[in-house]
């Protein structure tokens, strides 16, 4: 991550855990229905590397991952995010299933699910 992040002289520890806790949640066999290979490698390893520098790349901040996150559940908050932001899984059900297996409930998987949704740019047809 200090690769993606090179400006900064400390990556935050929310970031740090939550990476790993996504990193956890696919690699476990048949964890989720959709993670068979995520980060698109032909051996179906775990490398988030491109995937962050493209985030940083395209304006993504530690911030956008860090800031709000839901009461005890800071380091499962920031995962789901690295999960939208970082990895691209913007599949309603998908999202939810992600919620589900972080622990959250049905409440905060409403909060987590409608925030991410209003985040992301809807085209306007002309």
């Amino acid at each position: 991550m200090t690769q993606s992040w090179k400006e900064e002289s400390s990556i935050s520890s929310y970031v740090i855990l939550g990476n790993s806790m996504i990193m956890n949640l696919l690699e476990e066999p048949n964890a989720l229905s959709w993670s068979y290979n995520i980060t698109g490698r032909d051996d179906g390893s775990c490398d988030f590397l491109p995937k962050f520098k493209k985030f940083v790349k395209n304006g993504g901040t530690m911030s956008d991952l860090v800031k709000n996150r839901l009461s005890n559940m800071g380091v499962a908050t920031v995962a789901y995010r690295i999960a939208i932001s970082v990895l691209g899984v913007n599949d309603y059900r998908e999202q939810v299933e992600l919620c589900e297996k972080l622990g959250f409930d049905n409440e905060a998987q409403k909060i987590l699910v409608t925030s991410e949704q209003l985040k992301t740019p809807i085209a306007i047809a002309a």
